[in-house]
């Protein structure tokens, strides 16, 4: 598995023992200021400097932009055999009004209380597409592109939609005797309505025989308490667990909360799934939240600083990485043990900070 380096986003690799490949989520596109596309600077570089042109399948756990936004630009580019959607986005079409859209993730009142206007309508235009700009890639475009004709099937350019929720194992092999797994742990089967919006993502756990990878995707502090609670410590069990929602979920949804109000929220939520998996080491993926949710992105860096030391405290002993400062992550497993090597040490270890491809590959 390799955890990749997009910034306030996610983007991680999973190589099976059989040699299939599956991308979990494609980061963040800032179609103004910066523009800066994070599967054109940083997923396709990588996966071309490691000479992969198709994936097995491509997993998106959120509607959320700094998790699905490149997935438009991934399918113009690659072979895909399959796309897994989160739930509530079944029925994706290119024709789908704002309206629409906004009551297939939840009940429009409830996400406009939660949501500023900006984000919401940043994943309309990134999931269906955008009016003003009709030829700005997004999701409901490229699936369409990708349909079952008889040209594409000859040229192997046919991707299936679908979607999962939990219970369902999307990949099963066994290779020399070890089995390797995806399990999906959630959404969960309770109403949408009663839930946030990140609530109702996919939540992974990656198997290689005794080494296991927990993904909780964007789960805010409930969601968390929701999955520790839906499954058993032995069902939730990994030595390697990402950190939720990057780490900078807000409790209050106010600018700047108490601090004491965010421990509350992290002892009581956070803590509880961390009792139960048990990792040993914690992964945040992280960088600048600003692009993604501009003057709120200040709000973030503070969570985000106590959830860190919060983890920290709590590991014992444990290890906290987080790509701002390890880059990306290159995790090995033998299925009986793993070791982890980040961007961060090679560099170090060949003595230099030119911009080589492989630096390119973790967005340097």
């Amino acid at each position: 598995m390799t955890v990749l380096a997009v910034g306030y986003g996610s983007a991680i690799l999973v190589e099976s023992p059989s040699g299939k490949r599956y991308l979990i989520d494609t980061g963040f596109v800032e179609h103004e200021r910066g523009r800066r596309n994070e599967a054109d600077r940083t997923i396709l570089p990588f996966l071309s400097h490691n000479a992969i042109r198709s994936l097995d399948a491509l997993i998106l756990t959120s509607p959320l932009p700094e998790r699905a936004a490149g997935a438009s630009t991934l399918l113009q580019q690659l072979r895909v055999g399959a796309v897994y959607l989160p739930p509530m986005l079944t029925g994706l079409s290119e024709d789908m009004t704002y309206e629409e859209f906004l009551a297939a993730l939840g009940p429009v009142a409830t996400l406009q209380s939660q949501y500023d206007e900006g984000r919401l309508r940043t994943m309309y235009h990134e999931w269906v597409g955008h009016p003003e700009w009709p030829r700005r890639p997004s999701m409901a475009k490229a699936l369409a592109g990708r349909g079952d004709s008889l040209l594409h099937r000859w040229s192997g350019w046919t991707t299936t939609a679908m979607t999962t929720g939990a219970g369902r194992v999307l990949v099963e092999e066994i290779v020399d005797g070890v089995p390797f797994r995806i399990e999906v742990l959630g959404p969960s089967s309770a109403p949408a309505q009663t839930r946030l919006l990140e609530n109702n993502g996919v939540s992974l756990r990656v198997v290689h025989g005794d080494v296991a990878i927990l993904i909780p995707g964007a789960l805010h502090y409930d969601g968390q308490r929701q999955l520790a609670d839906a499954w058993s410590s032995e069902q939730l069990r990994a030595q390697i667990m990402l950190a939720p929602h990057h780490g900078a979920a807000n409790p209050t949804r106010e600018d700047r909360p108490d601090r004491d109000v965010v421990l509350a929220a992290l002892q009581q939520n956070t803590a509880r799934l961390m009792n139960k998996v048990q990792p040993e080491v914690m992964i945040f993926e992280w960088g600048s939240p600003r692009p993604v949710l501009d003057l709120g992105g200040r709000t973030a860096v503070n969570i985000h600083d106590i959830t860190r030391q919060f983890v920290l405290n709590r590991l014992d002993g444990g290890q906290v990485l987080s790509t701002d400062r390890d880059m990306a992550m290159m995790i090995h497993s033998d299925g009986t043990t793993y070791n982890i090597e980040t961007q961060a040490q090679r560099n170090r270890a060949a003595g230099g900070d030119d911009d080589a491809v492989s630096d390119l590959s973790v967005g340097l």
